[in-house]
């Protein structure tokens, strides 16, 4: 996240109104800084909780592969293209 102001400066002192509504506005921007961060890592925690465990897959096991990120023949339908293609020997781990 990008830094914040974390003061007000004293250079020429603004008048007393003006102080105060800058105090204000810097803690509400702390504040809403903070809630922020607070809901991202709640996020992250429940998408963590949902998340399914990595297969187990082994040198030399057979797998399918998804198409869903690959390139495809042209003037085909991704709706008529299977969703993975295989069987593929598995013989390298990266």
């Amino acid at each position: 996240m990008p830094s914040m102001l974390k003061e007000v400066r004293d250079d020429n002192s603004p008048p007393q109104g003006i102080q105060k509504f800058a105090e204000v506005v810097l803690t509400n921007m702390a504040v809403a800084h903070d809630m922020i961060i607070e809901v991202r890592v709640f996020q992250i925690q429940q998408a963590n909780k949902h998340r399914l465990p990595e297969p187990d897959i082994k040198i030399n096991d057979l797998i399918y592969l998804a198409t869903k990120n690959l390139n495809l023949p042209k003037r085909r339908s991704n709706k008529l293209c299977p969703k993975y293609i295989g069987l593929f020997f598995f013989f390298f781990f990266f």
